[in-house]
């Protein structure tokens, strides 16, 4: 047998020899002895669905008073009238962690893990302002759909919080908040990249959808809109929609089309790079006199047959934080009763200030963190092979500097973070080093006397978000809010200092989007 045929015959043959994976209906498994609600069930029929079995689950009301958790590659679907609610105060109500299929290396031996058909269809989850609904992270290509989200106390549905994941397929999807005191939560978030999101609707959660990180997202259809969750009192604004946001976008080359922003105090928050509006749309409330069309805090936007109506007098069609933001507007835009597209508003495109500073790095020790950072954003917003070339040299630079080098210093911070979520970064062994390089430096830091605080708080926020370790959520009990806090405010103060600066202080603006995404971290509840 020659080499290649081998190589085949041993991937089949490892291939087969997995453990077949049996199908169940959680009707098997009716409540034991003591048993007051319905999650142990729920368990020992996910259990039994071991790698990569479907579980059904018919029609009919469950209660859960735990979590349960799915980590055996088990896909679930529900009739349209099964629905669970939560009974008592938990984190998620269902945690779907698709280790085995995202990394196979940590899959059994018995398992066939790269199926890429695992899927959650159907049914309703009510987290009753107790629990949010459903958290799903480490997957390689999943299907969500088909399903209802009621009342999550701070997500609906959350996906990448605790790891990674890409090519999620989001269709068909309800989220509806219809309890008071839940305020501030989000229908759907999502650090993920790569993924679809077609045919959802958002009501009454105060974020409806939040793209929080990571790009080439794409969205369509989809509807965000809030009233009240209690009686409507003439003239005063529901709280469901004192900080409302229909849309916030923070991920790099997001495209929405026929998405529309309705009763919302914020439409279209968007602070990624290079974003897309196909024939988008906002309608706004009387009651909302502050609110904004389309507020840009960073990026670039090019908004092609958007449409607009005036309700307020005094709702404003676009605000931008500082020249850091840019927006174009096609001839087809129908902007009604707001005069018609703003005047200098559009600035220079993406690639030329990256271009800026571009010209200002030259690849050495001294300055390695500033040139990866400008290089993640030069690849990104250009494809440029010598951007890739350049950045690659910084990283090997960068990478062999010392944790105690990487704690002290927020650039190296930065850098070795962005290149982790850059798609400069190669799958596998780069993003795998920079995760230890920011697990072992925070691991240092947390031991250092007298580091600052921006210091502390940058490593172990950025530890946190990529490596997914629950020790940075227990660092966050000790000192994140209150280190967070303080390093917000240094940042701000840098900022203001950067916006009359010049030269190679230009470099720092790499550095505010890392921290303006820093909630997606340390923040995390």
């Amino acid at each position: 047998m020659n080499k290649k045929l081998k190589v085949i015959f041993l991937t089949l043959t490892g291939a087969f020899s997995a453990a077949a994976a049996m199908d169940h209906s959680v009707e098997e498994f009716p409540r034991l002895a003591g048993e007051t609600d319905d999650a142990p069930r729920f368990q020992r029929a996910v259990d039994a669905c071991y790698g990569g079995g479907l579980l059904t689950v018919p029609g009919g009301n469950y209660q859960f008073a735990s979590t349960l958790y799915i980590t055996n590659l088990c896909s679930v679907k529900l009739a349209p009238a099964a629905v669970i609610r939560a009974v008592k105060p938990m984190k998620w109500m269902v945690e779907i962690d698709c280790t085995w299929e995202y990394n196979k290396k940590k899959s059994p031996p018995d398992v066939y893990a790269r199926n890429f058909n695992l899927s959650w269809s159907g049914g309703i989850l009510d987290g009753c302002g107790m629990a949010s609904c459903l958290a799903l992270d480490n997957f390689a290509h999943f299907l969500l759909e088909k399903a209802t989200f009621n009342n999550g106390r701070v997500y609906g549905v959350g996906i990448e919080t605790r790891g990674r994941g890409y090519e999620l397929m989001a269709r068909d999807l309800y989220f509806h908040t219809s309890i008071p005191g839940i305020e501030g939560n989000t229908a759907l978030y999502t650090y993920g990249g790569d993924s679809h999101f077609v045919d959802i609707i958002a009501v009454n959660y105060t974020v409806g959808i939040h793209l929080a990180g990571r790009g080439s997202n794409r969205m369509s259809r989809c509807h965000v809109w809030g009233t009240s969750t209690k009686p409507i009192v003439k003239g005063v604004v529901p709280d469901t929609l004192k900080e409302s946001v229909c849309f916030k976008i923070d991920a790099t080359d997001t495209v929405l089309r026929d998405c529309y922003a309705d009763t919302g105090r914020i439409g279209f928050w968007m602070n990624g790079w290079e974003e897309r509006m196909e024939c988008c749309s906002y309608a706004g409330l009387k009651l909302l006199k502050d609110s904004v069309v389309i507020r840009q805090n960073r990026g670039s936007i090019w908004a092609n047959g958007f449409y607009a109506r005036k309700i307020a007098p005094t709702s404003v069609l676009y605000t931008f934080a500082n020249d850091d933001s840019r927006i174009r507007w096609s001839e087809d835009c129908l902007l009604s009763k707001f005069g018609g597209i703003p005047k200098g508003v559009q600035k220079e495109k993406t690639e030329d200030w990256a271009k800026a500073a571009w010209k200002k790095l030259t690849p050495d020790a001294a300055n390695a963190a500033h040139l990866l950072l400008a290089a993640c954003d030069r690849w990104e917003t250009t494809c440029e092979a010598k951007a890739m070339e350049t950045g690659r040299t910084a990283w090997g630079i960068l990478s062999t500097q010392s944790v105690t080098k990487v704690a002290t210093d927020p650039f190296a911070v930065a850098a070795v973070w962005r290149f982790c979520r850059s798609t400069l970064s190669r799958p596998g062994i780069e993003r795998t080093k920079s995760e230890s390089i920011l697990a072992e430096a925070a691991a240092a830091a947390v031991k250092m006397p007298g580091l600052d605080d921006f210091c502390l708080s940058a490593i172990c926020s950025a530890a946190f978000d990529v490596t997914s370790e629950a020790r940075w959520c227990d660092q966050k009990k000790r000192f994140g809010d209150a280190a967070v806090m303080r390093a917000e405010k240094l940042v701000e103060r840098v900022l203001a200092r950067n916006q009359a600066a010049s030269g190679e202080e230009g470099s720092l603006l790499p550095l505010l989007r890392y921290w303006r995404m820093r909630r997606n971290a340390i923040f995390l509840n």
